[in-house]
């Protein structure tokens, strides 16, 4: 934490023979970060070629990535495992997995059939709505169904024990046999279905012996009128619940059927995994007839560990070559930089995972999570500071991270951030005394609400909006100056002397920001009518000010050459001093004014919640219940926003600028953890 884990560079040359035992023992170990052996100068060979590999780490990653959607269709997960527990060729996995495939493609044609006949009867059913109640669908029917391009209808008669065996001839067409009367011997009945199969009804009514011709008129009277086909829409209704259930209970079949493979798909997706995992490792290797040569970053603490375990796994048949990052730098001026490991416990990891989006710090500079953690969550609180909203983002974050983590899926560090968030909000709310906008206990620190509103006493310490502004304003200079600090740090870490002293940021742009922070504080504590004295003013602001002409020189001097006194060098010197003096004042004074948007946000939240109480009062107590409700959610929703994106902004633009350096590569080793592409690891 704070500080990057130290770097040692491994050059080994192992034999052939321990090609295997070697890999699995950096595997297991999972603490190198690899590099091409083209890419450093000191270990380029023409005797040296890359390590021909015999099988396919494509085909690998196919076949495992068919594990894994085979185990979603039963809502399952992988497992990782470091042990190999299958040692099937890939082809009899690939054979194997044709034939699951080949199963569940059954599975899913038996799912779609009975997805087209539910479409078709609902077609079905849209049509036969187009003719209104039964009554108006029988006077159609009688007259041959003019005017309708879709739907088919006929009626007819036929034996009452022949119905149940034409209803099951007909039951693998989309139609509907609507039984309107029955008279003796005979149902009368009108068949409905589409038209495009209008040729197969018919030839199969002929088969059961049906009679065509019109309903008698004791039909009319057993046919409903107004509720718009009651009986035939029912049936329909009923044949998509059987089909659905049928789906269901295929879906249920299918996830049955894999489930009953599980052990075998897990032991198989595990065992492609880490045979990735070895190929990844091999392509790293260089080899000669008779040995084999790999080299990458390792952190210090891990060194022993790797050392001995790579000389046992040889067998003593090896040979290992340590060097520090000094060497490796200098050996290769400077082409190779080690990466960098942010050590950081768990509870830093979304404050980590905010640092990584704006960039790696550079190898040997600080590592600024924990102060982005407190400096961001101090942020949101000031412009977020609401008790009960902070605890509604808490349970919005709780509630994310439970829902991943009963699904099996490693939460998201978003959920993390709000729940954090949502804390700074409850504090900050306890100090201000406001929950939901209600002050339903006594301010620990200073009522906010009052203060916007105009209603606190003045014999408070913070009694005007201007103390708001004020606190965010120090706020600001503290945050600033501890960029400037760690600036500094960083230089004497990375020995860049140039920007210790001469950079914006540095200690001559520091002890301008001191002197300039006291002229604005005398100034504006004299009304704005007295300036420090002028031995304060030339020894704060003047003479680190023409410290800043020996820039150039000194840095000419460091790389071994004078400064020309030519009278164009002169003249650029001089522009360019002018020219960055004004980026320090204007930069420093837009950076330190730029924090008085957390009291601007902070006010806004109040003014809001004050606008949606008064509108509350002026409705009725139901209406004014739901105004606050719907008001609090709104402020919630915008206002938490707002400040996350505002918090970040100025720990971004205005804190990283000053000593941040983001060129860094983060430590990538190949490890059991390591992602592979298509993985559905978290």
């Amino acid at each position: 934490m704070i500080l990057s884990s130290k770097m040692n560079h491994l050059t080994a040359v192992v034999t052939r023979t321990h090609l295997e035992s070697v890999t699995e023992i950096l595997l297991q170990t999972g603490v190198m970060d690899f590099i091409k052996t083209e890419e450093i100068p000191f270990l380029r060979d023409q005797r040296l070629q890359s390590l021909e590999i015999s099988e396919s780490a494509a085909r690998m990653a196919e076949s495992r990535l068919r594990i894994e959607t085979l185990l979603r269709t039963a809502d399952l997960l992988p497992v990782m495992s470091d042990e190999l527990t299958a040692n099937d060729t890939l082809d009899k996995i690939e054979k194997m997995l044709d034939a699951l495939s080949g199963e569940q493609q059954r599975f899913r044609d038996s799912q779609q059939d009975l997805q087209s006949e539910i479409n078709r009867l609902l077609d079905l059913k849209r049509q036969m709505e187009l003719f209104g109640d039964e009554k108006a669908l029988l006077e159609r029917a009688q007259q041959g169904m003019s005017g309708y391009s879709f739907l088919f209808m006929e009626t007819g008669s036929i034996e009452s024990r022949m119905l149940p065996g034409l209803e099951e001839s007909l039951g693998t067409l989309t139609t509907i046999v609507i039984e309107a009367v029955s008279i003796g011997k005979l149902s009368h009945c009108i068949i409905m279905g589409m038209k495009k199969d209008q040729n197969e009804i018919r030839r199969r009514l002929e088969s059961a012996s049906w009679q065509q011709g019109p309903l008698p008129p004791e039909a009319a009277a057993g046919l409903s009128s107004g509720n718009g086909n009651s009986r035939a829409a029912g049936d329909i209704d009923e044949k998509v619940k059987g089909l659905r259930e049928k789906q269901n209970k295929i879906k249920e079949e299918s996830r049955d059927y894999i489930s009953g493979k599980m052990e075998w798909l897990q032991s198989t997706w595990n065992d492609l995994r880490i045979r990735e995992l070895h190929l990844k490792i091999q392509s790293y290797f260089s080899a000669s007839e008779s040995c084999l040569l790999f080299n990458g970053w390792v952190p210090q603490e891990h060194r022993e560990a790797l050392d001995t375990g790579i000389k046992k796994a040889a067998q003593g048949h090896c040979l290992l070559e340590w060097h520090d990052t000094r060497w490796v730098e200098k050996t290769t001026e400077g082409k190779l930089t080690p990466p960098v490991e942010m050590k950081n416990p768990g509870a830093l990891r979304p404050f980590e995972m905010l640092v990584k989006n704006f960039g790696t710090p550079a190898y040997g500079t600080i590592d600024p999570t924990p102060l982005v953690a407190l400096s961001y969550l101090t942020m949101f609180g000031l412009m977020f500071g609401d008790a009960g909203h902070g605890l509604v983002l808490m349970l919005a974050g709780f509630l994310l991270f439970f829902r991943d983590r009963k699904k099996g899926k490693e939460p998201k560090y978003l959920y993390t951030l709000i729940i954090y968030c949502g804390g700074a909000a409850v504090i900050a709310g306890i100090l201000f005394g406001s929950w939901f906008g209600y002050g339903w206990f006594p301010p620990l620190w200073f009522n906010f609400h009052a203060v916007v509103e105009g209603h606190s006493s003045g014999r408070e310490a913070i009694s005007s909006i201007y103390d708001i502004l004020l606190i965010t304003i120090w706020f600001g200079i503290i945050v600033l100056a501890l960029g400037i600090l760690l600036n500094i740090v960083n230089s004497i870490r990375k020995r860049d002397w140039i920007s210790l002293v001469f950079s914006k940021s540095g200690i001559l742009g520091g002890w301008m920001y001191a002197a300039g922070i006291h002229t604005a504080f005398v100034f504006a504590g004299s009304s704005y009518k007295t300036m420090p004295s002028a031995p304060v003013l030339l020894l704060g602001l003047g003479l680190p000010a023409l410290l800043l002409l020996l820039k150039e020189p000194v840095e000419q001097a460091l790389e071994g050459h004078s400064f020309s006194l030519k009278p164009s060098s002169v003249m650029n010197l001089f522009m360019e001093w002018i020219v960055e003096l004004l980026e320090i004042f204007s930069g420093y004074l837009a950076n330190t004014l730029s924090f008085m948007r957390v009291a601007g946000l902070g006010i806004a939240h109040v003014s809001l919640m004050t606008a949606f109480f008064q509108m509350a009062d002026m409705a009725p107590p139901a209406g004014g219940f739901i105004i606050l409700l719907l008001g609090n959610a709104l402020v919630i929703a915008l206002e938490g926003l707002s400040a996350g994106i505002q918090s970040l902004r100025l720990n971004y633009y205005e804190f990283f600028s000053k000593y941040f350096n983001g060129t860094g590569r983060a430590y990538e080793p190949v490890s059991l953890k390591t992602r592979l592409g298509g993985n559905s690891e978290s």
